[in-house]
């Protein structure tokens, strides 16, 4: 090393000692944060299938949980109720959104497209319908279905015979030879009858006479269930076989036979044997008989009319195993006066074990168009039905009176609405109408469907005549349908019509009573032609182009009316549905809007199908905010620039200064922004500084107030007025040390925000602390090793010369 490096080393060491006995330590923070967030949405839950069959409103899913043995092609019963109620097991309640006499009940598969086979078994008006679906997936396993409803143009597709394995209903009103052989002396009746028109009846004789059925093609080598309703004429001896079979071996087994009251079974050749239970029955009674056949276990089991009788070995009637069923034939009572009517025999696939229903869906909205409206009356009461002489006025001759009277009763009994009292009026047509106002009006056209159920006693008496009526909004008739019995005897018409400036339209059909008629009246929409069915028929009441279809419905009404002085008696209107597209009424409800105070781009859009003239008002918060003509155009009201709040936007459409229907929208405008400040650096000053202080310039779109602590300690707090204002802390006078100063601000809906700036005050030393924290001891060091370095520098020298 020579003398120059050695130089540098020393003079380097004493200015890094120096240099680390004044520096200041630094002041810093810092922080980490590490976190995982996780911002997908939430899976949405779906439905079996989102296929819709086209034209139906509603529907639910249904589960049904297998059975092994089931198999495909199993027959499932399910009860449809038309009011409200809990859905569970085979019930399942439609809430009044179907029709009243369940036509437009519709099953599908899982996919929500492939219509199941059924059979409406049996139905009550505004009550309950019985059906039997035949289900086409393998049913050893859990399957899924729907339930569909809420049409209210079709027609029932009710099929018996593709429904079950063997049906016979003798709604055809023959015993076909292609099905019974020799019949004999059974026939078709039209008397006594359980179901529909026509039941099969035989006269008592001995020997009894069979009605055989060959049923070969269908195999019945499986569980199956025959299902039959009976009744007896008497009950002396062997009064009937409502269940009588043959197996393959020719062997003939009385499954079920009737004998001295008692239900019994009976091998040929042995005495009848009462089934273990329930067995009793009474003469001139139609029993429902359910008779199970278990090949896999010999075993019988049997109910009747939903009782069950009890379980038999099938060994012990036939002698043996049973390997197949090929006839089935109900037989005829023995004894004088044991007649026989059968009505509704059907077999259905059965296994002891049966499938169960399990879980039923909420109810699910399709494809009916958003602004379809539909109204429904169940006729269990007169609420909002009033006497209107102005609607009997402009209309009665129309509807065929010519007085008019304000003094008719309306009243009801539960069930069906009806005149009790129609006082005596020299005049020939003489009555009253009794409307109701719909809360929403309903287009004449676009899809309208109107429908009427009437049921007439059918006295001998003339009971004069009930009209059913749709009126516009000047309470002109538009479309109607009702009886009229002015006849002594049952003789009874029905009424369909329709009536517009251009003139009425009627179609009048002659029938007999009694009558429990569903009179429907619609607008079709693939051709656009007014069409009514009375049940018997349908008949086209007007074309296209021939009626208008802008007019506004706004009235239902009833019309009960008689002739002269004769008695009324009470014909009863028991339901009333209307469904149609809705005019200006179908405005449309936009969802609810929330927005960030702020931001921009918000507003609410109404729109509705039919332009239709009138004006509307927009009210916010209950006060209007604009009242403008209106030409049926879309309504769009911006909402941008409110502070944060709760507003109310209500759309009032009116029509003649009437309001008709209203939409009301909240807007909620909120603040979750936090103010944005400004982060002064940090401050590093002598005590003797002045005129220092930190500026913080916070902003916010609404201020309120803002603190400043020093160390943890609130050492001022004030106002926020406006954004863009400076908060100014002076840093006068403050003794040496380290200082954290925060500021937090607040904006009127509380969002918060801080900031901190940290400030380091530093004492100003005397001259000899300059020299480090030993003074005078300090300064002799270092002059001492000053002089050392310049006598070695001058040595060094020296010796170099």
């Amino acid at each position: 090393m020579n003398g120059r490096h050695a130089l540098f080393i020393v003079v380097f060491l004493c200015l890094t000692v120096q240099c680390i006995l004044i520096l200041p330590g630094s002041l810093g923070c810092s922080s980490g944060l590490s976190y995982l967030e996780d911002d997908s949405e939430p899976q949405a839950k779906q439905t079996l299938s989102s296929s819709w069959l086209f034209g139906w409103s509603f529907r639910k899913s249904h589960t049904i949980e297998g059975s092994t043995g089931a198999g495909p092609d199993y027959q499932i019963r399910i009860v449809a109720h038309y009011g409200s109620g809990n859905d569970s097991g085979a019930d399942v309640y439609l809430d009044h959104k179907s029709q009243a006499d369940f036509d437009d009940i519709r099953f599908t598969d899982e996919d929500g497209l492939t219509l199941l086979q059924y059979w409406m078994e049996e139905a009550a008006v505004s009550d309950q319908a019985v059906f039997w679906v035949r289900i086409g997936d393998n049913l050893n396993f859990t399957v899924h279905i729907y339930v569909y409803y809420g049409n209210y143009v079709c027609s029932s597709i009710s099929n018996g015979f593709a429904t079950l394995i063997f049906f016979e209903d003798f709604e055809s009103g023959v015993l076909s030879p292609a099905r019974w052989e020799d019949p004999g002396d059974w026939q078709i009746v039209e008397t006594n009858v359980k179901h529909g028109s026509y039941a099969a009846y035989c006269v008592a004789m001995a020997p009894e006479l069979t009605l055989w059925c060959n049923l070969t093609s269908k195999h019945l080598n499986y569980g199956f269930m025959l299902h039959v309703w009976a009744r007896f004429g008497g009950l002396s001896g062997s009064a009937g076989y409502p269940e009588l079979f043959r197996d393959s071996d020719g062997e003939q087994v009385y499954s079920v036979m009737v004998y001295f009251g008692q239900y019994c079974y009976d091998h040929v050749g042995s005495n009848p044997t009462p089934w273990p239970a329930n067995n009793t029955i009474s003469s001139n009674t139609y029993y429902r008989t359910e008779l199970g056949f278990d090949f896999q276990n010999d075993r019988q089991r049997c109910w009747k009319s939903g009782s069950y009788m009890g379980e038999i070995d099938l060994k012990d009637i036939f002698g043996g195993s049973v390997t197949e069923i090929i006839y089935y034939g109900p037989a005829s009572g023995y004894h004088s006066g044991e007649d026989v009517w059968l009505d509704d025999c059907y077999i259905r696939k059965w296994v002891p074990d049966e499938p169960v229903h399990a879980a039923w869906g909420i109810e699910e909205i399709g494809s009916a168009p958003a602004d379809m409206l539909r109204w429904h009356h169940d006729c269990s009461n007169t609420t909002g039905w009033v006497v209107d002489v102005k609607a009997s006025e402009s209309n009665q001759f129309d509807l065929g009176i010519f007085e008019v009277q304000d003094n008719v009763s309306i009243v009801s009994d539960g069930v069906g609405i009806y005149s009790n009292s129609i006082p005596y009026h020299s005049g020939y047509f003489h009555g009253a109408t009794f409307t109701y106002t719909l809360t929403a009006a309903i287009l004449a056209g676009y899809g309208l469907a109107f429908r009427a159920q009437v049921n007439h006693t059918g006295s001998s008496n003339r009971m004069g005549g009930v009209t059913v009526a749709l009126y516009d909004e000047n309470k002109s008739l538009a479309y109607f349908v009702g009886t009229q019995d002015m006849w002594y005897g049952s003789h009874v018409v029905t009424i369909l019509g329709y009536k517009d400036e251009d003139g009425r339209r009627l179609n009048i059909t002659d029938r007999d009573g009694p009558l429990v008629v569903g009179l429907r009246i619609w607008q079709d929409e693939t051709d656009g032609c007014i069409y009514a069915n009375d049940t018997l028929s349908i008949h086209s009441l007007a074309t296209k182009g021939t009626y208008v279809p802008e007019r506004w419905i706004r009235y239902v009404a009833l019309t009960f009316y008689n002739g002269e002085d004769n008695q009324y008696e009470s014909e009863r209107v028991v339901d009333i549905s209307l469904t149609g597209q809705a005019g200006v009424l179908a405005i449309s409800h936009p969802e609810d809007i929330e927005y960030e105070a702020g931001t921009t781009g918000h507003s609410i859009d109404w729109t509705h199908s039919v332009p239709l003239p009138g004006a509307y008002e927009i009210l916010r918060n209950g006060e209007s905010v604009r009242f403008e003509a209106w030409d049926g155009s879309r309504i769009s009201v911006p909402v941008d620039g409110f502070d944060p709040g709760v507003y109310n936007f209500t759309n009032v459409i009116r029509y003649n200064m009437t309001e008709i229907v209203s939409d009301t929208v909240i807007v909620t405008v909120v603040d979750t922004t936090p103010p944005v400040i400004n982060h002064p650096v940090d401050i590093r000053m002598n005590e003797t500084d002045t005129g220092l202080s930190i500026v913080w310039t916070p902003s916010d779109l609404y201020p309120a107030s803002w603190e400043v602590r020093l160390n943890g300690t609130v050492v001022a707090s004030g106002a926020w007025n406006s954004t863009g204002e400076d908060v100014v802390v002076s840093l006068n006078g403050l003794n040496p040390g380290t200082y954290v100063y925060t500021i937090t601000v607040a904006d009127m809906s509380g969002n918060l925000e801080d900031d901190m700036v940290a400030v380091r005050v530093e004492r100003v030393p005397d001259w000899w602390e300059l020299f480090g924290p030993f003074g005078s001891v300090t300064m002799t060091i270092t002059i001492g090793s000053l002089a050392v370095m310049v006598i070695f520098g001058a040595l060094i020298c020296r010796t170099r010369k």
